[in-house]
């Protein structure tokens, strides 16, 4: 466990390139994969294998893919966030604080999840508010 005064990651767990808000503690639990350009705000809790993955390849038909450009969109997370075990955040995402994503959810690129909305489902998809 690497701990810091405002993080905590799990030693099995790969992070990139963040920027994480110092505050509370934020919690990376183990086989978590969080990649470049990620803003992490305070009290976020990642469950155990999640993923917020940050690229994606162009797909033009006649192109090897593998051979296209790849695209970078970042994500940002509030604060008092939870992404609940399993889930795969894609780029180009904003998580407001308060949020949660629920187990095994997949969001898609280019959502704003809005402040204490609870989302969850492949695709993930607003489902409540907290209460």
């Amino acid at each position: 466990m690497y701990k810091f005064p405002w993080l905590s990651i799990n030693e099995n767990a790969f992070v990139g390139k963040i920027k994480v808000k110092q505050g509370r503690t934020t919690f990376i639990n183990w086989g978590c994969y969080i990649s470049d350009y990620v803003e992490i705000g305070e009290g976020v809790l990642f469950g155990p294998n999640s993923i917020v993955h940050t690229s994606s390849h162009q797909t033009v038909k006649g192109e090897f893919i593998k051979d296209q450009k790849i695209i970078y969109k970042k994500v940002i997370i509030g604060d008092d966030v939870w992404i609940g075990a399993g889930a795969i955040i894609l780029g180009g995402n904003v998580i407001k604080s308060g949020a949660v994503i629920g187990a095994g959810s997949v969001l898609t690129e280019d959502h704003v999840v809005g402040e204490n909305e609870i989302w969850a489902g492949n695709p993930c998809k607003f489902l409540k508010m907290r209460e």
